[in-house]
C-alpha cells in the first residue's frame, strides 16, 4: 500500500511556500530541508550535495535507510550504487 501523498505546494506559518522534493529511490515527497541532494561532480561521479551547490540537475535521497542499500541506489547509477552507499552511509551516520 503506497503512503498518502503530500500535497504539492506546502506553507510555512508566516504564508511562505515550502520547496517539496521527491526521493528517488522510495518516491516520498518531503521538505527540500529533510532530503539530501545528489550531484555529479566535474569527474561525473555522483557526491552527496549538503549545500546544495554543485551544477546540474540534481537527485533527492530521504533518509531512509531503505533508501541507502546499494541494491536501492541501483536506479541512480549501476556503477556508482556501492560507492554511493558508503559515502550515504558516512554522511548519515549518527554524531
Amino acid at each position: 500500500m503506497k503512503p498518502p501523498r503530500t500535497p504539492h505546494k506546502q506553507f510555512d506559518a508566516s504564508g511562505k511556500r515550502i520547496p517539496i522534493r521527491t526521493c528517488v529511490v522510495c518516491r516520498v515527497r518531503l521538505p527540500q530541508s529533510s532530503v539530501l541532494r545528489l550531484g555529479r561532480d566535474t569527474a561525473g561521479l555522483l557526491q552527496p550535495d549538503p549545500a546544495r551547490r554543485l551544477v546540474g540537475r540534481g537527485v533527492y535521497l530521504c533518509s531512509s535507510a531503505v533508501c541507502h542499500t546499494p541494491k536501492a541506489l541501483m536506479r541512480l547509477s549501476r556503477a556508482d550504487a556501492p560507492r554511493l552507499a558508503t559515502l550515504l552511509e558516512i554522511h548519515f551516520k549518527p554524531s
